[in-house]
């Protein structure tokens, strides 16, 4: 199966010796994809599984790191479930001319 991204992300290492790896997520990407990979739990939280792996080389943008979509399904204690993607249209409320009763 093909590997679905969702993110990148880029390591920033440390003096120290210490190391943090700062990740980027698409939103959009991860909404289109949650209705064939998430799942929700006993306690009814939706979920995704996601894995961050280290290129093996360096990115365009300096991204040291990619962000893929766990395609495994749990089976036993969690069920798939749907998510409506939310339209970027905004509804207006009443104007300064609508007639308010109060």
């Amino acid at each position: 199966m093909d590997k679905i991204y969702v993110g990148s992300g880029k390591e920033k290492k440390f003096d120290n010796g210490g190391s943090l790896i700062s990740v980027t997520l698409s939103l959009d990407d991860l909404l289109r994809e949650y209705n064939n990979h998430g799942f929700m739990s006993n306690r009814g939280d939706r979920k995704i599984k996601i894995t961050v792996g280290t290129r093996r080389s360096v990115g365009e943008y300096g991204d040291t790191h990619t962000v893929t979509m766990d395609t495994w399904h749990p089976s036993d204690y969690m069920k798939p479930a749907a998510i409506s993607i939310i339209s970027d249209a905004i509804t207006e409320g009443p104007g300064p001319d609508d007639d308010i009763p109060f």
